[in-house]
């Protein structure tokens, strides 16, 4: 029956795991009847975590700003680059000529 070994290991890491939250409740200063500062301490939204004044529209409107402005200077510079206005220059061209050659082969 592996149906009822996998419920009984599910349960059995269940109980475990809410046996260790119980644990941690009462081993924590103020326990379970301490006051709402004392369990404060538990929350992940205390300062150390919580970046206040933080704003995902602002954060999205900066980030879609940066992304057009990208884009505009990629388009100048394709544009530069179609008109002949900018050129590249390639100074290691036997280096790269080099790199292209295929391995050579083992003769037989």
């Amino acid at each position: 029956m592996p149906s009822l070994r996998y419920l009984n290991t599910i349960l059995t890491i269940l109980a475990v795991l809410l046996t260790i939250n119980l644990w941690t409740l009462w081993t924590h200063p103020g326990g379970l009847s301490g006051s709402l500062e004392a369990n404060r301490a538990l929350d992940l939204a205390t300062p150390a975590y919580a970046q206040p004044g933080v704003q995902p529209a602002e954060q999205r409107a900066k980030q879609i700003q940066i992304m057009e402005k990208i884009s505009t200077q990629i388009e100048q510079q394709n544009e530069l680059l179609r008109t002949g206005a900018a050129r590249i220059r390639i100074e290691n061209v036997e280096e790269i000529r080099g790199q292209d050659k295929p391995a050579e082969q083992p003769r037989r």
